[in-house]
């Protein structure tokens, strides 16, 4: 629904441009009178509102295949910012939508007489979801009795009123999008509204009230050398949150640089969209793919190797956990959001190679399609939404 897929139209599959909710209905009747159309969906990507949505308890032998049963749930959709390098505007829209309070607690319910007691709430920025407060009072009143992770923007660090009501309510970790230490960076990627003084006052919050700071960052940003690098390590170790991440930015799709990326099995990067004020396109000048890769794990070994040793007296086993898991990943050069404890591997990209070569009439190495442009009723929508109106 983010790409322009236009050059595989026609070819004997369908393809949806917007959210289930615009096209769903009539994709199921479509399908059952045998009349699939080519296209769903390229009017309207978003749906205005988003209707309740009923949880069915999940089935005890689904919830046994897991070594740690947790369910991702999306209650809010939508993020009111326009940082150039970020999928999620372009999946999900500037408005922040919502079904209400009410499904979301009897979806928790529902969750929890399942035996699930831990959930991830998916949504990219539940700080600016409007009725948080009341969320997080209900789930508090009714003792819903569920942890949950969740996602946030940095200013979060102004709402303390917010962040003791998510501890109090079952907060776990909050996840951060810090990306970087450096202000005129933050600047030419439209994430000017990242404050980098406030990221110690993040990590206190979080401490405070029993939550774990995740920091997610960005390394390899295209005037970054090695030793700007090192020093966004070692500030981000001094501050000490808990969990960190680390991705890469990729070339754009097409180049050269970005055919030595794949080649070189970078993983798990963040796609460049547009660097409009930075360069008309993305060339690392001063970090080769190889390279670039090293650092990308030597930051989880060394993040974590620091966090593992400053946190030993007061994390959890389950916090323990996951930074050993990190460390292995990164010993063994996996991502630790693409990987994996005993992996399965039954096929591979390959093994469709010569299908798809009939099929569709491409190679092996396919480079990742150009975005798909927004409708006029699409882009009215985004223009409706300001951050500054929702906290």
């Amino acid at each position: 629904m983010t790409c322009d897929t236009s050059g595989l139209h026609h070819r004997g599959v369908s393809f949806s441009l917007s959210e289930a909710e615009v096209v769903w209905r009539t994709i199921l009747e479509d399908s059952v009178t045998g009349g699939l159309q080519a296209v769903y969906g390229s009017e309207n990507r978003w749906a205005t509102e988003i209707e309740d949505i009923e949880f069915r308890p999940i089935p005890r032998e689904e919830i046994d295949r897991h070594w740690a049963p947790m369910i991702g749930y999306y209650p809010v959709r939508g993020c009111p910012f326009t940082c150039n390098f970020c999928s999620v505007i372009k999946i999900a829209g500037r408005q922040v939508r919502s079904p209400s309070v009410e499904s979301i607690i009897r979806a928790l319910k529902t969750i929890k007489k399942s035996g699930i007691d831990q959930v991830m709430f998916t949504s990219d920025n539940f700080n600016k979801f409007p009725a948080a407060p009341e969320l997080l009072s209900a789930m508090i009143d009714e003792k819903v009795g569920i942890r949950f992770f969740f996602q946030a923007d940095t200013q979060i660090a102004k709402q303390e009123e917010l962040v003791d009501l998510i501890g109090r309510a079952g907060g776990l970790e909050m996840f951060l999008g810090v990306e970087s230490f450096d202000s005129a960076i933050l600047k030419k990627v439209q994430k000017q509204h990242n404050k980098p003084k406030l990221y110690g006052e993040i990590v206190r919050l979080c401490r405070e009230n029993g939550i774990r700071a995740h920091f997610s960052n960005i390394i390899g940003f295209p005037d970054q050398k090695e030793p700007d690098i090192a020093s966004h390590l070692s500030k981000l170790n001094e501050l000490g949150p808990e969990f960190a991440s680390f991705y890469i930015l990729t070339p754009i799709p097409g180049t050269e640089q970005y055919k030595e990326y794949l080649e070189s099995g970078l993983i798990f990067e963040k796609n460049l969209d547009r660097f409009d004020s930075y360069t008309p396109t993305f060339h690392h000048d001063h970090i080769s793919p190889p390279r670039m890769s090293e650092l990308l794990f030597d930051a989880y070994s060394e993040f974590y190797k620091n966090s593992m040793s400053k946190h030993r007296r007061h994390i959890t086993r389950e916090t323990r956990n996951y930074m050993v898991f990190c460390r292995w990943c990164a010993a063994n050069k996996m991502h630790p959001m693409s990987a994996g404890g005993g992996q399965v591997f039954l096929d591979r990209s390959t093994d469709y190679s010569e299908m798809r070569k009939n099929v569709f009439d491409v190679g092996p190495l396919l480079d990742l399609p150009q975005n798909l442009e927004l409708s006029r009723s699409d882009q009215d929508i985004n223009r409706q939404a300001d951050w500054r109106k929702i906290g």
